[in-house]
């Protein structure tokens, strides 16, 4: 409003309704509405794009989904799955006897009656298969039988040449170093393997090895940790790639072994004491020896195939030392778990595994048989072999390597008889013993 002058002998001041005024006064209201109204949605709309891009969280809601996996992506029935309201994003927690992880989930648009959902993990994870639940009254037969070789000495790919490394995955396949300077990979249940390493024969090149090879460590990507000792160096070989890249050099590896977070461990045989590496390599520390060739708790003696268990205690078998050295993380010294007492409880052992309830599993090279250590006993279990050397079914001829299969039934490398046993297990005895370890 206005206050404007009257025309008269005296003043007066009247007050005037200016239409124009109310008018610029409702425009601007109208406008300064408007703008409102727009901030609102705009900060309403990021919110709720925020909120659907990271996560939905369910308070007090339990949803169970069936899933079919495969090896990059997993299908979602949703015949078998109603869930109201859609959900387009969540976030999971996956927990299994072996390793934690966190994975973010994306569901992709419905296709016919199933929903794909494609797994991106936020943590990599290495799975070993080899750290296996198995009660102490389990027992395995006592005839092996031969899974991959054992069609004589020879090169063909039903055959093995003196082989040395065994791991098995968790599909159950098994890869082998031999002495044909290659890494065969035998499918479960297959009469012959296919060759995956050394497609270039001898030599120093990307794709060939050197006498000799020696064990090997496969990540669950299907990458491929080779021990080429006679280049003395530590290869690593992707899956179905035809060459390999060394990224290890100068060492005189013997063994090479993976922990459940994908560090590498490597036994210098000539230097006695085993190496930790980072995960891109570039460091190192020593975490078992390195005191010089000897007998005492911080030395070894040509440590051969080692192991690491998920609480990262070192399993060492210590060779020419006749005995088996335990060294827990950080520790200086390690502690006797088998051998040493008494000389002809262990002669040259060349690899271990353990499972969960820290039960010892000892390749014992020079008797042709495997021993069981229970954790804290102070004599070993006859499990196969020690019939001297020979090829029947119940007979080793110098052992070198061993593993198990995520079931328990263990994988030994038959080396003079150029194939690998595998012993089935049998649990019969777990279903009512106290000692399963869950």
């Amino acid at each position: 409003m206005r206050y404007v002058k009257k025309e008269s002998d005296s003043v007066h001041y009247t007050k005037l309704n200016d239409e124009r005024s109310n008018t610029a006064c409702g425009f601007r209201s109208v406008v300064v509405a408007v703008i409102v109204v727009i901030i609102v949605t705009c900060c309403c709309t990021i919110l709720w794009r925020f909120l659907r891009v990271h996560r939905l969280r369910i308070n007090s809601h339990v949803l169970k989904l069936n899933f079919t996996a495969s090896a990059n992506c997993t299908t979602l029935d949703q015949s078998e799955n109603l869930v109201s309201p859609q959900i387009e994003k969540f976030e999971t927690h996956y927990t299994s006897q072996l390793f934690t992880a966190t994975s973010a989930v994306e569901i992709s648009e419905q296709s016919s009656t199933h929903t794909t959902v494609f797994v991106q993990s936020v943590m990599t994870t290495t799975v070993t298969s080899n750290d296996v639940d198995i009660c102490a009254t389990a027992t395995w037969a006592t005839d092996g039988i031969s899974v991959a070789g054992g069609q004589g000495a020879g090169k063909n790919l039903n055959q093995l040449y003196y082989p040395r490394g065994t791991f098995v995955d968790d599909t159950g396949a098994l890869y082998i170093t031999d002495d044909n300077l290659r890494v065969m990979k035998w499918k479960h249940g297959t009469e012959s393997g296919v060759m995956v390493a050394g497609f270039g024969g001898r030599g120093n090149g990307s794709d060939q090895f050197e006498y000799y090879l020696h064990n090997l460590a496969v990540d669950t990507e299907g990458t491929m940790y080779i021990c080429d000792k006679g280049n003395e160096r530590v290869v690593r070989w992707k899956k179905d790639a035809k060459s390999g890249q060394s990224i290890i050099i100068g060492i005189n590896c013997y063994g090479v072994t993976l922990d459940h977070e994908g560090l590498l461990y490597v036994s210098d045989v000539d230097n006695d004491l085993v190496m930790k590496y980072n995960d891109d390599f570039s460091r190192k520390e020593i975490v078992a020896g390195g005191n010089g060739k000897g007998t005492a708790l911080n030395q070894l003696n040509r440590p051969h195939f080692t192991f690491v268990d998920l609480n990262f205690n070192l399993f060492v078998p210590d060779t020419d030392n006749h005995r088996i050295m335990k060294w827990s993380k950080g520790s200086t010294q390690g502690i006797v778990v088998s051998g040493n007492v008494n000389l002809s409880q262990l002669a040259g052992p060349h690899a271990i595994v353990a499972d969960k309830l820290g039960t010892i599993y000892v390749v014992d090279h020079e008797l042709h048989r495997v021993m069981r250590w229970l954790k804290g006993s102070q004599s070993g279990d006859l499990l196969f072999g020690g019939h001297e050397y020979g090829y029947r079914a119940n007979q080793l001829a110098l052992p070198v390597d061993i593993d198990f299969d995520r079931n328990g039934n263990l994988y030994v490398t038959d080396r003079n008889n150029h194939r690998i046993q595998m012993y089935a297990v049998n649990k019969t005895s777990c279903l009512s013993s106290s000692t399963f370890n869950v």
